[in-house]
């Protein structure tokens, strides 16, 4: 059995996990308003195309007044998700940062199960990149048979 890292449950640690669902959650209650905004203003701008003819001019001023508000609530909406979706990165950025440090300390107090480690997973990829190898050769092989 390989040893393993377990990270430790700290107040810092709870605290970023805790604000980076927080944030994912914002971002996340933003994603379907944006897509929304979005397509009414595809949708206003189809019925602009549509009201053709000097009989529709009122028509085509109110709904280009509209369509202009429509487009000015889908760009803040979409500037407010991509801030909440940046806010949301430097949460979970935070969060690994503490479980790296946590990482470092781990191996710096055990070297030898970190190192026994490094090799299991040296292993393990250079497995991965055998059978990666195999597996180009074996679809060229198909490949030219075909």
């Amino acid at each position: 059995m390989l040893p393993q890292f377990s990270p430790v449950e700290t107040p810092a640690l709870k605290q970023a996990v805790a604000y980076a669902h927080k944030t994912q959650a914002a971002a996340s209650a933003l994603i379907f308003p944006a897509l929304e905004a979005t397509t009414v203003v595809a949708k206003l701008k189809k019925a602009l195309r549509a009201l053709t003819g000097p009989e529709l001019a009122a028509e085509r001023k109110a709904l280009r007044a509209t369509l202009k508000q429509a487009e000015s609530m889908a760009l803040k909406l979409n500037a407010l998700l991509t801030q909440a979706q940046a806010i949301y990165e430097r949460a979970w950025a935070k969060r690994c940062a503490i479980l790296e440090a946590q990482r470092i300390e781990w191996e710096q107090a055990n070297p030898e199960a970190a190192h026994e480690l490094a090799v299991a997973r040296m292993d393990h990829t250079e497995y991965h990149a055998k059978h990666r190898v195999t597996h180009r050769n074996r679809m060229r092989r198909t490949a030219m048979s075909a």
